[in-house]
């Protein structure tokens, strides 16, 4: 659940937006907020500039996501009378207000690196209409129906609400979801959003959870349809990778064939390529041919994903990986932040990568190492396991 915080930021986050305009704006033209103020948000989306409303929005939007589902220090709000218990769905009923007054302009569009970002943080801004009394956000796709607005049936979409239709239909909606017909008109814009319903870790309610069941019966046949990841929400691919074990249907586990697929065609039409097989089990050189040294032990690499000391991963697999280390030299690869020094004295070697290079370093480091075997501690948690896998 989220948690509010209601007096005035104070200090600056590490989670920036990048710069990009969502109305064909310069990206210049307004600064970047370093802060969200819902009061200020609220008279923002009654103006003619929308860019600024927009990129206000995105930046509350990525502040829940860096603060997994809390508002964190740089928001604020002015709510006198308002008890702690019913903070959140008054913030998030204001806040979805304003998203429907910003939405629902007829001068609103998102530009094409909007919709990308605002797609990859889809699950937070359903989770504000959630919690608010709208409880979906099925008002917004009535109020830019191309039928007509305020229209219920038919619901017609065109090139100009697609977009916006992505962005409001959330797990909870009560519009019946149809993928043929919006893989048949759009795939590439689509595809973002059934990736993103299927994304979610927990899909408490009915409708949720049947989308779910829907799209993983679904999509996995058509995800070869596609070329590139750039029409995925690479941000959440590693949650539909994991959170797909939650669903009901026998052949829920589907979907990541169809991922791996598509991951591997696009990293090798790429600068990525396989690794060839390596033998580090050969004898020590020496002057003397007739002399060699023993057979060196054949390296084992061990990629991580969460592995601080403090981690139930540390307390289940540590001693297994400590052992291998009598038969193998051990290296093993992991982001910074998720190995801690306590846990990386259980290997040989340990390499660190950076969050945003791990694809890259993790690659180069294998190339190197050539090891004769990878263990895989875990796949799922970060992005650049599944690729590497």
């Amino acid at each position: 659940m989220m948690t509010s915080r209601t007096e005035p930021a104070e200090k600056k986050t590490t989670c920036a937006t990048d710069r990009v305009a969502f109305v064909g704006v310069p990206v210049d033209h307004p600064s970047q907020p370093d802060n969200f103020n819902l009061e200020q948000f609220e008279y923002q989306v009654t103006q003619p500039d929308t860019e600024s409303a927009a990129r206000m929005l995105l930046f509350v939007l990525t502040q829940l996501d860096c603060h997994y589902g809390q508002w964190g220090p740089q928001f604020s709000a002015y709510t006198p009378g308002t008890s702690l218990e019913g903070l959140n769905p008054v913030l998030c009923t204001r806040i979805a207000g304003a998203v429907t007054t910003l939405f629902s302009r007829p001068d609103f569009m998102v530009s094409d690196g909007g919709y990308v970002q605002l797609m990859n943080l889809h699950r937070w801004l359903a989770l504000i209409f959630a919690v608010s009394l709208y409880r979906h956000a099925d008002h917004i796709i009535r109020n830019i129906n191309a039928a007509g607005g305020g229209v219920v049936d038919p619901l017609t979409l065109n090139s100009h609400n697609l977009r916006l239709f992505c962005l409001c239909y959330f797990p909870d909606s009560q519009i019946a979801l149809q993928p043929d017909v919006l893989w048949q008109y759009d795939r590439r814009t689509v595809a973002r959003l059934f990736l993103a319903l299927i994304s979610g870790r927990t899909l408490p309610t009915s409708a949720a959870h049947g989308k779910r069941e829907q799209l993983l019966a679904w999509l996995p046949d058509r995800l070869a349809e596609l070329d590139s990841l750039d029409f995925l929400p690479t941000a959440v691919l590693h949650d539909v990778y994991m959170h797909c074990s939650y669903a009901d249907l026998t052949e829920k586990h589907r979907i990541k064939r169809s991922l791996n697929d598509l991951i591997r065609r696009s990293l090798l039409a790429g600068d990525f390529k396989d690794i060839a097989v390596g033998d580090n089990r050969g004898q020590t050189a020496t002057d003397a041919p007739e002399v060699q040294g023993p057979p060196k032990k054949p390296v084992m690499l061990v990629v991580l994903e969460w592995f601080t000391s403090q981690h139930s991963v540390y307390r289940t697999h540590s001693r297994a990986l400590a052992a291998l280390r009598g038969r193998f030299t051990v290296h093993a690869v992991g982001l910074t932040s998720a190995v801690d020094t306590v846990s990386r004295q259980v290997f040989d070697v340990f390499h660190e990568v950076d969050t945003a290079s791990a694809l890259q370093e993790a690659w180069a480091i294998a190339g190197k190492l050539r090891p004769d075997v990878v263990l895989y501690a875990g796949i799922g948690m970060f992005p650049f396991t599944i690729y590497l896998s």
